[in-house]
């Protein structure tokens, strides 16, 4: 825009120069945009144009139009490369949230255009979702493809007060005495035996799992990432399960790309495992 330009610069015959144009096409062209608005936009101050009051104005009201017109515009670049302009990701809860958002800055820093749309999700079998472009989910009947992300280990806790976190050794028999919860989605409950009808509670989010467990209404089997801060603080305990301590869930990348999955979405992908890796070899430290 010649307005901007010659703000830019300082000058006509700068912003001529930067707008490959001749100086009197530039100044004609500011000339007319007074006109138009009745207003003196820039005054002469020795070899620069110096904005007037209404000049100034002008500029902050037009500054975020502006800014919307260049996105739109890199946006538009970026799509004629085959860079695409979005990116939906399904993410199974239990994947460690500091991993995703990790992967996504650094994602960000790469394509700050390409918008990432993250659906949380309970126990995702890929089949019932077909608008996504990447899934971290698990299996549910051997049958989903994809690549391995990481191993999510699941711990049976229980609220101190509650029966199970009073007794010092807990058997799977214990376990089938009381409630547990489960996730909705879920075909099976991971760890223990699986419970009776009416012997568990049904929540459709990790933090409702959470929640259930913290107010006593029932135990259940939960990542650490869910539980670490309530075992800090005592409102949550780790059962001293005699057979089985943890339920180890697989995780696996999926990606919906029918031969059409571009750079950012491929990039991506590269950096969940990258994060992923990264934090396994600290842990192996």
């Amino acid at each position: 825009m010649v307005f901007t330009t010659v703000i830019d610069e300082g000058g006509f015959n700068a912003a001529a120069q930067k707008l490959h144009r001749s100086q009197s096409s530039v100044s004609y062209g500011i000339s007319k945009l007074q006109e138009q608005l009745g207003l003196k936009l820039f005054i002469q101050d020795g070899r620069k144009m110096e904005l007037t009051k209404e000049g100034e104005r002008l500029r902050e009201e037009i500054a975020p139009v502006l800014r919307d017109f260049q996105r739109i515009e890199t946006i538009a670049q970026m799509m004629a490369t085959g860079v695409e302009s979005r990116i939906r990701l399904l993410v199974d809860s239990i994947f460690p949230r500091h991993l995703l958002f990790r992967a996504i800055h650094q994602f960000n820093q790469i394509y700050p255009e390409t918008r990432v749309e993250l659906y949380d999700v309970i126990r995702l079998n890929p089949t019932q979702h077909t608008q996504f472009d990447l899934a971290i989910c698990t299996t549910v009947d051997g049958t989903i493809t994809g690549d391995k992300l990481l191993d999510v280990a699941l711990y049976p806790v229980a609220h101190p007060n509650h029966p199970l976190g009073l007794k010092s050794a807990v058997t799977q028999n214990d376990l089938c005495n009381y409630v547990s919860v489960r996730f909705q989605n879920s075909h099976q409950p991971y760890g223990g035996e699986p419970p009776r009808k009416g012997e568990y509670w049904l929540v459709n989010t990790l933090e409702g799992a959470a929640s259930a467990v913290r107010n006593q209404i029932a135990y259940g089997w939960l990542p650490m990432s869910a539980i670490e801060e309530d075992v800090r603080e005592g409102t949550m305990q780790i059962l001293a399960l005699q057979d089985r301590m943890i339920t180890v869930v697989p995780l696996y990348i999926n990606d919906n790309d029918k031969g059409i999955n571009g750079p950012a979405t491929l990039s991506l992908k590269k950096m969940l495992f990258e994060v992923v890796s990264a934090s396994e070899t600290m842990d192996r430290q």
